[in-house]
């Protein structure tokens, strides 16, 4: 798979943004310049690709998008437990007890839909999960492009023990990472599970109000189908695509291809010390109340 299918709708996006492509080449050259005043930001992985997502993340405010960007270097800093090389390395998506695949096709609103499903709940490690989440957060980083996003997580599979894995700090640091350094526009959240009403109470405390209002609930992955279209959801959800395990071992490829340069960006740190005053995201309940939510 070619992975320039993720960036093929790019006119569009651009159209709902009011932006041509002066207009992105003015953006880039202002954060361009921006980031050369900062010597602990590590031009090698601030690529135009990579800018201009942060950008359309941001919908193109140039004060928003440095923020994200220093927050970028500053939270993977902070939460270098979730950068830990043990929990990136071989990863295998067709291999692994859960996954984030995005969908080629977008919808009709332009959303890319994300979905996660359990399928080994006996050697799920939510440590493990977010920290995959963040390889593939890395990757559409630099390679999607759409107006927000739509998380599908199926845990259909799981039974009652499967919420003895949920780990309070590791949900709001990897929140927190997904939201602040990686600009995800979060639109929709779909949680497939008859255990719904008990993962909603343990999440309630733990997320932003604005993204927990946004999570819809289903006994069946079928019912997700009255909300994301058929084109963009796999046949087990009754949708138009292959089955999510066929979509995973064709994804196995197109991941190898990349991995070496998704990994070194994962290890990429901030050179030396970077200015944190005022910047610190502590690990505890309440943390989302300094965040900004479309």
């Amino acid at each position: 798979m070619d992975l320039a299918v993720y960036s093929s709708r790019r006119e569009e996006v651009l159209k709902l943004f009011g932006k041509n492509q002066d207009d992105v080449d003015s953006d880039l050259m202002i954060l361009k310049e921006w980031s050369k005043k900062h010597p602990y930001l590590p031009l090698e992985i601030l690529t135009d690709d990579y800018l201009e997502r942060v950008l359309v993340k941001n919908k193109f405010s140039i004060e928003k998008a440095k923020k994200k960007i220093e927050n970028y270097f500053i939270l993977k800093k902070q939460f270098r437990y979730m950068f830990n090389e043990d929990n990136f390395q071989a990863v295998i998506p067709s291999k692994e007890a859960q996954f984030y695949i995005p969908i080629l096709e977008l919808t009709d609103n332009l959303n890319r839909v994300v979905i996660s499903k359990v399928f080994d709940e006996e050697n799920y490690d939510m440590k493990r999960d977010f920290t995959v989440g963040l390889v593939m957060r890395e990757l559409m980083g630099r390679y999607d492009y759409s107006y927000g996003e739509v998380f599908i997580y199926d845990f259909s599979d799981c039974s009652s023990t499967f919420l003895t894995k949920f780990r309070p700090n590791i949900i709001i640091d990897g929140t927190t990472l997904f939201l602040e350094a990686y600009s995800a526009r979060v639109r929709e959240v779909h949680i497939v599970s008859k255990l719904a009403k008990s993962i909603l109470s343990l999440l309630k405390p733990l997320m932003p109000t604005k993204i927990f209002d946004r999570i819809h609930a289903h006994d069946k992955a079928e019912d997700v189908s009255k909300y994301i279209p058929a084109k963009c959801l796999p046949k087990e959800f009754g949708g138009e695509l292959k089955s999510l395990v066929e979509i995973l071992h064709d994804f196995d490829e197109t991941y190898m291809k990349i991995e070496n340069e998704l990994h070194t960006i994962m290890r990429t740190m901030p050179r030396g010390e970077m200015w944190m005053e005022n910047k610190n995201y502590e690990s505890v309940s309440g943390t989302f109340k300094q965040l900004v939510i479309d």
